[in-house]
């Protein structure tokens, strides 16, 4: 049975002279496998990543994702905030985009019946528990610190470092980040 080695431009790509090479005695594997890139230095790595319609969509839902927060934070506050572009928490979740874009992406290119989209899905689903639920606790359990802080503060001479408070994601900053995945996936895919 031909092995399944690489998900490039947007197809699965089977090797069946990959397992032929091998009984032939013969160790070079064919382009565009991990096993062909060895020796090859790191050019073609990048190359093949760049090429990764699924890893652009997945990305540029992110970026968009992040922009968005940039831009509704900076209306929001009347001033623009940098460190919006690169942060967690807020709205809308950066990381449920780049998870639903991998997803629905998968579906796309494979099938929804496929077992790439299965992974993809089931580790989309993890990651948005997690922003929504494991994330969001820790970030009540930082507000309940910085208090405490402010309450030592006010009771002693040391001031000790804040915790961040923003970590996880509300149910709804989750949702739109995850429009924002699945609609650039849609467009791109």
């Amino acid at each position: 049975m031909p092995s399944v080695s690489s998900c490039g431009a947007g197809r699965w790509r089977r090797h069946e002279e990959w397992d032929t090479m091998h009984k032939d005695g013969t160790s070079r594997a064919p382009p565009g496998t991990w096993e062909g890139l060895v020796g090859e230095g790191v050019r073609p790595v990048l190359s093949q990543l760049a090429s990764n319609l699924l890893l652009r969509t997945s990305l540029i839902a992110w970026a968009t994702a992040q922009l968005l927060k940039f831009s509704l934070g900076w209306l929001i506050r009347r001033r623009p905030n940098p460190s919006l572009l690169i942060s967690t928490g807020g709205m809308p979740s950066s990381h449920t985009a780049f998870v639903s874009a991998l997803a629905v992406g998968a579906g796309k290119l494979a099938g929804f019946d496929s077992a790439l989209f299965a992974v993809a899905f089931v580790f989309a689903a993890v990651v948005v528990y997690d922003a929504t639920g494991v994330r969001q606790a820790v970030g009540r359990q930082a507000e309940v610190l910085n208090r405490i802080i402010e309450d030592l503060y006010h009771g002693r001479a040391v001031r000790p470092d804040r915790l961040r408070e923003l970590l996880g994601h509300t149910p709804v900053e989750a949702m739109a980040g995850a429009a924002i995945g699945i609609s650039i996936a849609i467009l791109l895919t």
